[in-house]
């Protein structure tokens, strides 16, 4: 599934569209801003003050509404997928069918997007985790599009092998 990114600009208050979206980071400027949103009978509210912080926005919830001073500037960040709090450590893990899921790696995928990764040569890499490893590194410290699609390619090619 590929990762989509939006970012909302608040001042003072406002709606955000969060339809099928699972995460956000709120950022607060002169705050606070409250954050509140309802499923049915339930009501959360929570007060976000200077800096970042998470949102794990629960199923079904299709907008947030901010609430902050006439000089308060909160920034919405939001994302289809939760990613890992670290996005500097890559995390792999094989189930007990065999199955691997690769994570902490959000930011690459998300730039390798704009590459047709048909046209990307890993041909000089074994297909192997120490290999991943290796370009997951280099793209994270680069962050260029050609080594993230590099990255992308043989996680495609590993994750393939591995579905046997």
């Amino acid at each position: 599934m590929p990762i989509t990114r939006t970012t909302s600009e608040i001042t003072g208050n406002g709606t955000v569209n969060t339809t099928n979206i699972p995460y956000a980071e709120i950022s607060v400027t002169n705050g606070p801003a409250i954050v509140e949103y309802s499923k049915g009978n339930v009501s959360y509210s929570k007060a976000f003050y200077e800096g970042t912080e998470r949102l794990i926005i629960p199923a079904g919830i299709n907008s947030l509404t901010v609430k902050g001073g006439s000089n308060t500037k909160t920034k919405v960040f939001l994302q289809n997928s939760i990613p890992e709090v670290n996005l500097s450590e890559l995390k792999c893990y094989r189930n007990e069918t065999g199955t691997i899921t690769i994570t902490g790696d959000d930011d690459l995928v998300f730039l390798s997007q704009s590459v047709n990764l048909t046209t990307v040569d890993v041909s000089d890499m074994r297909v192997e985790m120490d290999s991943l490893a290796k370009l997951f590194n280099r793209a994270l410290a680069t962050r260029t599009v050609g080594d993230a699609a590099r990255y992308a390619k043989l996680k495609a090619a590993l994750l393939a092998q591995t579905k046997i």
